[in-house]
């Protein structure tokens, strides 16, 4: 089943330099680490969200969120 896009804010976050000078992900384009972490591509280095919200739903934890998810398959961020 096709999951329909939502929007997903991001409340808190802070950014890391890529330490990969070849770094190969597209701009937006979204690395789930672990269940834990999630890492939203830049052409620099990645922001990495701590407090997201989901469209109907609470403000929470990005681990909070992740666990709660179960299908990252098409994930990637666009600028609203």
């Amino acid at each position: 089943a096709q999951t329909e896009p939502y929007q997903l804010k991001i409340f808190n976050s802070h950014f890391e330099p890529s330490e990969d000078p070849d770094n190969t992900y597209e701009p937006g384009s979204i690395v789930i680490e672990e269940r834990s972490k999630m890492k939203i591509a830049t052409t620099n280095g990645w922001i990495i969200p701590t407090e997201v919200q989901q469209s109907g739903r609470k403000r929470m934890s990005v681990g909070d969120y992740l666990r709660g998810m179960h299908d990252f398959n098409g994930l990637s961020a666009k600028n609203q």
